[in-house]
């Protein structure tokens, strides 16, 4: 978790990050100024793709508290099929969306969307977003597009002072965002405590979901997180119900004071 601060933007005066690997290879993109985002470092980029060579090709990649949107555009340039962007800061979209247009990457591939990442139902939009453009990632046949309607691969990269960050795998499996299967990524500091595991109620189909969009979209950073423990026990039922693990820790790597815990969703 660096600041770039070597080189300088000709225009807004962030930082200027260069694309590893891919199509995209070697172009630059440009960060928000400031110091409230702070770009995921090269070769922590470098190493994570190394890591998803075999699961990024043809898949629907999600980045969350994307900033400059680095890592979804290394992700579309090493061959991912579509990524979806979401930030609190409408400076952040605004940053990204030109990022995209410089690298001449179209609405066909790209979706970039403000959202309240505090607050659990902008979990479900980004979801929505992706149902929406027909998203099915690396399901080869008919049967497996129709069942999987979510990302093939999330990566969340949460500021400092966000709280709660180790409910964000529970939020992200628990909203449908990533496909049973598929995997999630929180980028997070070495003093934050991950879980393992967890388990999530099982819902009753009876009851109807109450997912709205979320509209506020704050610049400055939040420590809210969303409430996991109240978010998926269905109205009527307990979280002590039945419940199913939701998912499972599989890896952790470890690049200086930045730690990255790899999930795969059950």
């Amino acid at each position: 978790m660096l600041y770039f601060t070597k080189y300088r933007a000709a225009t807004g005066g962030g930082a200027i990050l260069r694309i590893t690997a891919g199509i995209y290879g070697g172009r630059l993109i440009k960060t928000p100024e400031g110091l409230s985002t702070r770009p995921t470092a090269q070769f922590v980029r470098e190493a994570l793709f190394s890591i998803l060579a075999q699961d990024i090709r043809g898949a629907v990649f999600v980045d969350l508290f994307a900033g400059s949107g680095a890592v979804g555009i290394e992700a579309l340039s090493r061959g991912a099929a579509m990524a979806i962007f979401a930030d609190m800061s409408r400076n952040c979209c605004k940053i990204i969306n030109d990022n995209l247009k410089a690298l001449d990457i179209g609405k066909a591939a790209a979706t970039v969307m403000c959202a309240d990442l505090s607050r659990r139902d902008a979990y479900n939009s980004v979801r929505e977003a992706i149902a929406q453009r027909g998203g099915a990632g690396v399901a080869k046949d008919a049967l497996a597009r129709q069942s999987m309607v979510g990302a093939d691969i999330v990566y969340a990269d949460p500021p400092y002072g966000f709280a709660a960050i180790e409910k964000l795998p529970l939020c992200i499996a628990g909203s449908g965002l990533c496909n049973a299967g598929g995997l999630i990524i929180i980028e997070h500091g070495k003093k934050s405590i991950m879980p393992d595991t967890m388990d999530i109620p099982i819902p009753d189909k009876s009851v109807a979901s109450d997912a709205t969009e979320s509209t506020h979209t704050p610049d400055a950073p939040t420590s809210h997180a969303p409430d996991a423990s109240a978010s998926y026990a269905p109205s009527g039922q307990s979280a002590q119900g039945p419940s199913a693990t939701a998912f499972v820790k599989t890896r952790v790597r470890s690049y200086g004071d930045t730690r990255l815990s790899f999930y795969r969703v059950k």
